[in-house]
């Protein structure tokens, strides 16, 4: 896991954080051979302007994106918002969030992700979250950690 500060939404600025996070976990070929299918799942609850806090900045994603392009990835972004999620509704909140206008010129799908899907990835998440615990864990007794490939982006 990396944790990088990233002092504002300012491009450059995310461009490099976003950089060194992965490039501490030992960079994009790590996590995405070339041609690869890529989900990205942000955050992507409500339809509410980005400055609200609600939605995974776009600024973020769009920093991934450049980052998972130079691999010729195959992007699929999607959620499972908040409500009576369906594709229109996604594609109103990929708008009113800036989402829509942030990703313009890239390559990808939008998905709207089933809840059984979700719950796969969260399982995911934690069952990955646990593993690294545990290797943390026994890593302070043996002073041997080994490095697990992880990648969240939180934008918090």
């Amino acid at each position: 896991m990396a944790v990088i500060p990233c002092e504002n939404y300012n491009e450059l600025t995310v461009d490099r954080c976003i950089t060194r996070a992965v490039d501490a976990l030992g960079g994009v070929d790590a996590f995405v051979p070339p041609k690869a299918q890529v989900v990205l799942k942000p955050n992507l609850c409500l339809a509410e302007p980005f400055d609200k806090h609600v939605t995974t900045h776009p600024q973020v994603v769009r920093s991934i994106m450049k980052l998972f392009a130079t691999k010729n990835a195959d992007i699929v972004i999607g959620d499972n918002p908040v409500g009576d999620a369906n594709v229109t509704r996604v594609d109103h909140i990929f708008a009113i969030s800036g989402m829509e206008k942030a990703l313009r010129g890239f390559s990808y799908q939008r998905s709207l992700l089933q809840n059984n899907l979700i719950q796969l990835i969260n399982t995911i998440i934690h069952f990955m979250f646990l593993t690294m615990l545990c290797r943390l864990i026994y890593s302070s007794i043996f002073q041997n950690l080994k490095r697990i490939p992880l990648l969240f982006f939180l934008d918090v």
